[in-house]
């Protein structure tokens, strides 16, 4: 894309004309997304979920004014993509070689990429904190997180001995192992 595209795409979403900017977005970078996704193993649903996803980091980084104009709109958009494939690939546990690793200016772009992973990542443990209940989760909070004593979690949770409150931490932490290890993708995203 030309710099006049690139001045023209940031105009039009700055002044909410986004109808527009993404007209040219699909029109100039999707292809070449979608190709790069196609090569390596994805199929055409995931590319265009791919691609959607970095324009969704470009419109935030130009909205809230994070975006650096010495990238070229398409190389941050492709750069994004690619990193987000690739990180796609590592959760879903598929070795798939990347033949068509492009790299270009936007290689300090992954700032981005890195902070939609810690949120992926946020949201899973999430997830999982949910999953063994809300007592197992504020006794791991108590023990793990804020380091109280069995005494301490004893008195704040209710229970009648730090026996009792020692059980139920045991109990937790293996639920908790448990449900970590019948995941391989969430195994794959904390690993990753």
């Amino acid at each position: 894309m030309s710099t006049e595209n690139d001045k023209n795409i940031l105009a039009a979403i700055r002044d909410g004309r986004n109808d527009s900017a993404l007209q040219e977005l699909y029109r100039h970078i999707l292809p070449r997304v979608k190709n790069f996704i196609l090569r390596n193993n994805g199929d055409e649903e995931e590319a265009k979920d791919i691609f959607q996803d970095a324009v969704v980091a470009l419109f935030r980084q130009i909205k809230s004014g994070k975006f650096d104009e010495k990238y070229e709109v398409g190389a941050f958009v492709f750069s994004v993509a690619r990193n987000l494939w690739i990180n796609r690939v590592k959760v879903k546990n598929r070795h798939t070689p990347m033949m068509d690793m492009e790299y270009d200016q936007t290689e300090e772009i992954p700032d981005v990429v890195d902070n939609m992973i810690s949120d992926e990542k946020s949201k899973a443990i999430e997830s999982l904190m949910n999953q063994i209940g809300k007592e197992c989760k504020e006794l791991l909070k108590f023990s793990v997180f804020d380091g109280l004593s069995m005494k301490e979690i004893c008195v704040k949770m209710g229970y009648s001995s730090e026996n009792v409150a020692k059980t139920y931490n045991y109990r937790c932490k293996q639920k908790l192992v448990t449900l970590v290890k019948d995941s391989p993708q969430l195994i794959a995203l904390l690993k990753g």
